[in-house]
């Protein structure tokens, strides 16, 4: 028996400005969106796919640098194996002057089908396309709930963008909401965009493919200075791949994931102290592999003595040298002195008298510990500008 067979994928943002990253980073993690899309269109050709269908968000921004507006043309263009049905996201609506209205995308071709009003695209099997784009970032209507939907037999794709309401997701309101009782009566499949976690409803009817290229660290509260425009993270699931459908003429469909991505991203924390095994600790992460493939947050907490700097520093060279993407955070380590760092620190002049005295005296309504840190912080400051001098 014949079937369809489509790669699906969304939330692609080419075009993606962290802006919590340095230049250098922000690059890197923008060129690894263009990467996935070239691995996209591999993956496309590999699995002999009649069509591929993007979800929206295929640009970060509706008006995206003209230089990331003609590279993604030019590689669908010239390389897509498949016609390329597209429909507009919330981050790239049709709006007046957005990338869809300038070049070459106003022009289009033939292998390039954008969606530029809800519309229905004929596709063997006899079965149907429906694509529906999104003119705005955020409506309480979705442009689905104006559309003049066929009740023909004729079995239905769904192609947009939008948080499924009524599955048990609490999502904004305002986020293009679908209802999903439209979508359960109107479709045999739903191909959606909008959700960054790969994941089904209504008996895998309704499909969000998830991005296919990550863009956060997962289960870590790290800013990046991305804006998601209200996706729910309380959906989980894969952020690293696209989705291949085979559909019957019946609607029927039978769908597997396939990974994509270029980067993986890490968040992780490390807890210092007198006791840490340093060698230990930089083997850890010298020796991981894929380290050209990792976007790596590594956060250290606690307290480190002054003779475990150099081996912080080597920690840091490693993070920073080895990784496709290296952050160490030491933001919060506390420094731990001992009495002979302290002495060392205060050298031989002002401080040093300053230490022992203030060592032999009680000060009254000042705690030991309130004397300690203050010493220490007198001391690294003198040392500090002997450094500068």
């Amino acid at each position: 028996m014949g079937v369809v067979k489509f790669l699906h994928t969304a939330d692609i943002h080419v075009g993606f400005y962290p802006t919590r990253f340095g230049d250098e980073v922000r690059q890197r993690l923008s060129e690894a969106r263009m990467q996935v899309l070239e691995t996209i269109l591999r993956t496309a050709e590999k699995e002999r796919v009649d069509l591929i269908t993007i979800a929206g968000d295929l640009f970060d921004d509706a008006f995206v640098e003209r230089s990331w507006a003609e590279r993604v043309f030019d590689l669908l263009h010239e390389k897509a194996p498949c016609c390329v049905y597209i429909v507009a996201g919330n981050h790239d609506p049709l709006l007046p002057g957005s990338v869809w209205a300038r070049p070459p995308w106003v022009g289009g071709s033939k292998e390039l089908h954008v969606f530029r009003e809800p519309d229905e695209v004929n596709l063997p099997q006899g079965l149907r396309l429906l694509g529906v784009p999104l003119f705005y970032k955020r409506s309480p209507e979705h442009p689905l709930r104006t559309t003049r939907l066929r009740t023909e037999s004729h079995p239905t794709i769904l192609l947009t963008h939008g948080s499924l309401q009524g599955v048990g997701v609490r999502i904004d309101q305002n986020d293009n909401p679908l209802p999903a009782d439209i979508l359960a009566e109107a479709f045999c499949f739903a191909a959606l965009g909008h959700w960054h976690a790969q994941s089904s409803f209504l008996n895998d009817r309704v499909w969000y493919p998830g991005t296919p290229e990550p863009m956060r660290f997962p289960k870590a509260n790290i800013a990046t200075g991305w804006h998601t425009y209200g996706t729910p993270y309380s959906v989980e699931g894969r952020e690293d791949s696209v989705l291949i459908v085979e559909m019957d003429k019946s609607g029927s469909a039978f769908v597997r994931s396939v990974e994509t991505a270029t980067l993986t991203w890490e968040a992780r924390v490390e807890h210092i102290s007198p006791g840490t095994d340093w060698g230990k600790l930089i083997a850890r992460y010298a020796n991981r592999p894929k380290q050209n493939r990792a976007v790596l947050y590594l956060c250290l907490k606690g307290a480190i003595s002054l003779a475990a700097r150099q081996n912080l520093e080597t920690l840091r060279s490693i993070v920073h040298g080895r990784y496709a993407v290296g952050i160490l955070d030491d933001s919060t380590l506390q420094q731990e002195l001992s009495d002979e760092d302290i002495r060392e620190l205060a050298g031989e002049g002002i401080v040093r008298r300053l230490y022992e005295r203030l060592r032999g005296e009680r000060i009254q309504g000042v705690s030991d510990e309130v004397l300690r840190e203050a010493i220490t912080l007198l001391a690294q400051l003198v040392r500090e500008a002997q450094n500068e001098a």
